[in-house]
């Protein structure tokens, strides 16, 4: 009993997660999509630009696939659409709510704080590219192609991990 009940857990968690990527890659071609995409894009490079301000003046004009970043008035960095971490959103949100244990409030409650600190996390990454285009140039391809993705995928498992032994599958007695 327990392999076939195990065997559900699985397979119930790999149709949800399936289920999600279709639903994914239904809506991310719709008008709603692009525009919440957008939104998201443009909340996060306000408040990097706020965080940049500290430093230097800076400011930012939205734009339709992201916004442009000017720091120092010499450095612009273009933030794209596809560079707000929703995908990221989306993929953790979609385990957290997969996974076969847990409460619906427990799963509410990783939701809400995991997506707080992936967004604080890219948000910080943008402020970092920033900086490291103005000061460091030579290390900007490297970071955002490798380092900041390696780290921000790093901190969606870490809050998995979390997730999972804090709520680990009950066994089933044999």
């Amino acid at each position: 009993m327990s392999i076939g009940n195990n065997y559900m857990k699985l397979v119930r968690f790999l149709g949800l997660l399936l289920f999600f990527y279709v639903t994914w890659s239904l809506i991310q071609t719709t008008i709603i999509f692009k525009q919440v995409d957008f939104f998201i894009t443009y909340q996060q490079t306000v408040i990097a630009s706020q965080l940049l301000n500290l430093f230097s003046n800076t400011f930012f004009t939205p734009h339709t696939l992201g916004c442009l970043v000017t720091y120092n008035q010499t450095c612009e960095i273009f933030v794209s659409n596809a560079c707000n971490a929703f995908i990221v959103f989306f993929l953790f949100g979609s385990v957290i709510i997969s996974f076969p244990s847990g409460t619906l409030k427990n799963k509410a409650l990783y939701l809400v704080t995991g997506l707080a600190i992936i967004l604080s996390a890219n948000i910080i990454r943008i402020v970092l590219l920033v900086l490291t285009k103005a000061y460091i140039p030579t290390y900007l391809d490297f970071n955002h192609h490798y380092l900041f993705k390696i780290i921000i995928y790093s901190l969606v498992f870490l809050i998995w991990r979390h997730f999972i032994n804090h709520f680990p599958i009950q066994k089933n007695a044999e």
